[in-house]
Parts: structure tokens; C-alpha cells; sequence
């Protein structure tokens, strides 16, 4: 149904077409009998064009509004885009940020982490925190330090591939994987897009979670390592 602004602009657009065609039928009647033919004709063929140009400018199609996207209303639109999709959230207590909602693991994933960061309060962190089980903890610090060197620059190759931001804290004995991706909170961020983040960086804690296991077992673990999703995720 068009709105009361639409039917104004078609009204005044009608009513201004009447006016130029009746003067111009007017004028018609009045100098037809004193202009040649070539005359009238030419008379005629600018007439139409001014009724045409004029009706082309007058109804150009309306630009849709463009939905306003900004820190005030990021949350609400987290919310409801993930409603869309029948995506389950917690909201967990983070003193750190403006709001912090946890998606829960699936399969071998662990949770995503969707926060407002005080620090970063212009972006939106989307982050995934991998954490080796105790077995495989223990085959890396096992490893010698070339070995683990070679499990450093498989992750970093793949990683890469990824675009995903990513922190491995190497030194820590590989206990943590991080994967993130910082989103500015603009009108460019959309469902579609959100939702996009949110599968780039769960497919990239799926490389980490694939290229360790790959890795330890070329590096001769009995069995395939199982990487346990943390359950405590945090953008911190």
C-alpha cells in the first residue's frame, strides 16, 4: 500500500501533466489556423517532450531508507538477527564490555563469543577460544622445540588462508588458540553480513581444531587428539 507521501507526489505529478496538456491543447486552438503545418507539428513534438521530461523527474523511484546501524541499537540487532536464525545466545556478565553473548559449541567447535568491548566500542568482536585436551597438551610439550616450530608454521600457513585475526600463544604451551574478527559497527553491517563473520570464524577454529590433530599424528600420537571447546570463551 503506498504511503500518504507517495500519494501526494502522484497527485501533484497528475495535476501538473493536466496543466502543461491543457495549455498546450489551448494554445492550439488558438494559433492552428495561423501556423503551417511543419509549424503545429514542431509545436506538437516539444509539447510531448516537456510533458515527458517533466513526468521522468518528477517520478524518479523513491530511495528506500537505508537502515541505520550504530552503537546504540548494535545489541538490539544482535539479538534479533540471531532470533532470525534460530541461533541460541547467553548473555554472560563481562565487566569489560558493554555486552558479551556466548553461542554455544557445536560438534567439534567451541562457543563464539559475540561482544561490544569497551575499548573497542566502535567494533563488534566475534572470537573463538580453542583449548588443546590434557593428552594433547602434554604430547606438545613432548615435542622438541623444531617440531613444535613446524606446528607453529602449519598454523600460521592455514590460518592465513583463513583472513581471520588470530592469536596462538605459542610460549603458553599452546594452550589457547584465539580466532577473531573485529567488525565495525556501521550501516554496512548487516544480517547477512553478521552472520557471515560468524561462520568465517567458526570455519577457522575448524582449521585450527583440523590442523593440530593432522600435525600431531604425522608427528606420531597414537590417536587422533580431541581439542576441547572452551566453555569459558572471552574477548579478553
Amino acid at each position: 500500500m503506498p504511503t500518504l507521501s507517495e500519494l501526494l507526489h502522484s497527485t501533484v505529478v497528475e495535476i501538473l501533466v493536466a496543466i502543461i496538456m491543457a495549455a498546450a491543447v489551448t494554445t492550439w486552438g488558438r494559433v492552428k489556423d495561423r501556423w503551417s503545418w511543419p509549424t503545429m507539428i514542431l509545436y506538437a513534438l516539444v509539447s510531448i517532450a516537456c510533458v515527458l521530461f517533466i513526468f521522468d523527474r518528477l517520478t524518479q523511484p523513491s530511495i528506500p531508507a537505508v537502515e541505520v546501524i550504530n552503537e546504540e541499537n548494535i545489541e538490539s540487532k544482535i539479538k534479533a538477527w540471531l532470533d532470525s536464525f534460530y541461533i541460541g545466545s547467553q548473555k554472560i556478565r563481562d565487566d569489560k564490555s558493554y555486552f558479551n553473548y556466548q553461542l554455544p559449541a557445536a560438534f567439534t567447535n567451541p562457543p563464539i563469543t559475540i561482544a561490544r568491548i569497551k575499548d573497542r566500542p566502535r567494533y563488534l568482536t566475534v572470537l573463538a577460544r580453542i583449548t588443546l585436551a590434557e593428552d594433547d597438551k602434554a604430547f606438545y610439550a613432548k615435542l622438541s622445540e623444531a617440531q613444535k616450530n613446524e606446528v607453529a608454521m602449519q598454523l600460521r600457513s592455514e590460518l592465513a588462508k583463513a583472513k581471520t585475526g588470530y592469536i596462538l600463544d605459542f610460549a603458553g604451551g599452546l594452550v589457547d588458540s584465539i580466532i577473531y574478527q573485529q567488525v565495525p559497527i556501521s550501516n554496512a553491517l548487516t544480517e547477512s553480513t553478521f552472520m557471515r563473520e560468524i561462520n568465517e570464524v567458526g570455519f577457522a577454529a575448524a582449521i585450527v581444531n583440523d590442523t593440530i590433530e593432522l600435525t600431531f599424528l604425522r608427528m606420531g600420537k597414537p590417536m587422533l587428539p580431541s581439542l576441547t571447546p572452551d566453555k569459558g570463551a572471552s574477548p579478553h
